[in-house]
């Protein structure tokens, strides 16, 4: 038997680590093009429409699901490559096209269901991915720092696709970057540097084409496209946060920050570029770092949970919406999924931060978030899935859609 010393060790252990330890966190949100990928398709676009499609992979029938979520409605299953994997999802409603990614993989179902796979050949296993169907542009990103670039028509078909290392030129290597509104692919590089890379030119030519540009900051981590203006990008270095201007290659406005003093609790593209951090002995007390008016500005929030899920600003809408866990998880900063217990949603209208609701969330369930409504799929052999409306009490309901997927 164990004795107690040894038992009272373990137990210090565990929970030494759940409270600094291996979960994930915000500085896994650096160093990757675009956002991290997740089981389920985004229902938020980049100008702020909804998607009334979500594709999301399903645990249970290890196979890609498609809602109609206007009509509450299962549109159809799509069986994948390797359904024993781990599995991505991206879906384009204009097109009607589901991407799917896994390792050293990729698929692209048209509207029919008809596969294009592996268009492209990559040995990692995809982190993130910047996807601008309605530019045509696909970047995604792995864990052996392989870029794939992808040109895709409406349809969803790859007419074009290229694939290389993180380095560009003289050593430098990519750091953080993502597909500004323009179509361009904006890197921040290890030498301080920014390149925007003219993709259409990158693929014609299977080698990088950029213009670089230096800059005052030092060891850049993250950059987020400023929506409807892409020659302005957020960048966050070691001892600032700026707002850069690709045109004038100068600094339009900065923010001072200390490194020892302050940690990230979320980057955040969604759906204005913001950042949050908070000093580590002020758990309570956090500051929201954000771009209007071509300047950088801060907000700071009071009587916060540090844990910060998923955070999503609206200045169209005057609307901040976030999700977080209402337990003690200090690492947990990443996405909404990583975590199924205890999750809650609150939202503010940014300009007074009057808290406008505040609903607990589904334990269990995958979710995410459009901004009227929360998807959520469970765990369920028989198939059960349910839209919640953000400012309402509505609950409509999805059953037994695996029910003719079910083998005698």
């Amino acid at each position: 038997m164990l004795s107690k010393k040894l038992i009272l060790s373990l137990s210090l252990t565990v929970l030494c680590t759940a409270c600094t330890g291996g979960g994930p966190k915000a500085e896994d949100e650096e160093n990757i093009i675009g956002n991290k990928l997740e089981i389920i398709s985004d229902l938020s676009g980049r100008t702020g429409g909804t998607s009334q499609m979500v594709a999301i992979f399903d645990d249970t029938t290890r196979k890609i699901h498609q809602f109609d979520l206007q009509a509450m409605a299962h549109k159809r299953s799509v069986d994948v490559l390797n359904p024993e994997a781990e599995h991505f999802v991206l879906y384009h409603e204009q097109g009607d096209y589901i991407v799917d990614l896994t390792l050293k993989h990729i698929s692209v179902y048209d509207k029919n269901g008809a596969p294009q796979h592996n268009p492209v050949t990559f040995q990692g296993k995809p982190l993130s991915a910047a996807f601008r169907p309605d530019l045509g542009f696909m970047v995604i990103y792995d864990d052996l720092m392989s870029v794939s670039i992808l040109k895709m028509n409406n349809e969803g078909q790859v007419v074009s696709s290229w694939v290389s290392g993180p380095i560009l030129e003289n050593d430098n290597s990519i750091v953080s970057g993502d597909i500004n509104d323009a179509g361009q692919l904006v890197l921040a590089l290890s030498d301080d540097s920014l390149a925007v890379v003219d993709l259409e030119q990158t693929l014609t030519d299977r080698k990088w084409t950029f213009v670089s540009m230096a800059t005052p900051m030092n060891r850049m981590r993250w950059l987020a496209p400023v929506p409807g203006k892409p020659d302005q990008v957020l960048v966050r270095a070691q001892t600032r946060v700026a707002l850069f201007d690709l045109n004038t290659q100068t600094v339009l406005s900065e923010m001072a920050i200390d490194p020892d003093e302050v940690r990230v609790r979320k980057y955040s593209r969604h759906l204005d570029p913001h950042i949050i951090l908070n000093k580590e002995y002020r758990g309570k007390e956090a500051t929201l770092i954000y771009v209007a008016d071509n300047e950088v500005k801060s907000r700071a929030i009071f009587h916060t949970n540090s844990n910060f899920m998923l955070s999503r600003l609206s200045l169209a809408d005057d609307s901040w919406t976030y999700v977080t866990v209402d337990r003690e998880y200090p690492a947990w900063n990443n996405t909404l999924n990583e975590v199924r217990e205890t999750r809650s949603l609150r939202r503010y209208g940014f300009s007074s931060m009057l808290a406008q609701q505040q609903k607990s969330l589904p334990d269990k369930a995958r979710l995410k978030l459009a901004p009227d409504y929360v998807f959520a799929l469970f765990p369920s052999e028989l198939g059960y899935a349910v839209r919640y409306g953000v400012d309402s009490d509505e609950k409509r309901e999805l059953k037994l859609f695996n029910l003719r997927l079910i083998k005698d």
